[in-house]
């Protein structure tokens, strides 16, 4: 597994993340958060047979949740194989746990392993605690 450190977090990711905590609520509504309480963040996301490139996190600009996967031995200098961000393909993801199942979906990975390489965001790259889902 990369060590987080050594993933190459393209430009265009890099450039507009925030950790200003002065700009976020901490108020959850319904289990689910708003649109005020999520932190903009890049993770590397440590799921077997994607872990090299693959990136996950919250981007304010579109309200969303996204990840961008490239399957291991691919390399992303033409984008992601596969990007889950807001437009044609994909509504706006308001939440970690509603970007589990498409990522899952995506890569044809078990569930419980997306939830495991989320969590890993969560207990080892500073990912925010909120931002970790039930097993």
């Amino acid at each position: 597994m990369p060590c987080a450190s050594r993933l190459r977090v393209p430009a265009a990711i890099r450039d507009h993340r925030s950790q200003d905590p002065a700009t976020t609520s901490r108020t959850r509504h319904g289990g689910a958060f708003a649109m005020d309480d999520a932190i903009d963040g890049t993770w590397a996301l440590a799921l077997p047979g994607w872990d090299d490139l693959s990136t996950w996190g919250y981007d304010s600009g579109t309200g969303s949740f996204f990840a961008q996967l490239t399957r291991n031995g691919n390399n992303d200098d033409n984008g992601p194989d596969i990007w889950i961000t807001p437009g044609a393909s994909f509504p706006a993801v308001t939440a970690p746990a509603h970007l589990r199942p498409l990522i899952a979906s995506s890569t044809g990975a078990a569930a419980a392993d997306v939830t495991a390489a989320m969590n890993h965001a969560v207990d080892r790259q500073g990912a925010p605690a909120r931002y970790r889902l039930a097993v």
